[in-house]
């Protein structure tokens, strides 16, 4: 299951922590435990928190958003906390 949140943002290219947990049947803070094993392998990055634009179609709390990393040569983040 560890692999396949892994290709869940891999194949999304960012998704949130809901969208994960919902398509894996997980709760939210399981997801978040298999995602954070990933940021810390260097090959997915959380993105700041994003509140909704008030569409009213979702719920409006801030999303919690993962992103995948790629580089030319090695799947690796830059440390974003630095930039």
């Amino acid at each position: 299951m560890l692999t396949a949140a892994r290709d869940l943002v891999r194949e999304q290219g960012v998704i949130s922590l809901q969208e994960v947990a919902f398509k894996l049947g997980v709760p939210s803070q399981v997801a978040r435990a298999m995602l954070q094993k990933w940021v810390a392998k260097g090959l997915i990055e959380p993105l700041p928190t994003a509140a909704c634009a008030g569409c009213t179609l979702c719920d409006s709390a801030p999303r919690e958003l993962y992103r995948w990393c790629e580089s030319a040569d090695l799947a690796i983040c830059p440390d974003f906390r630095t930039g």
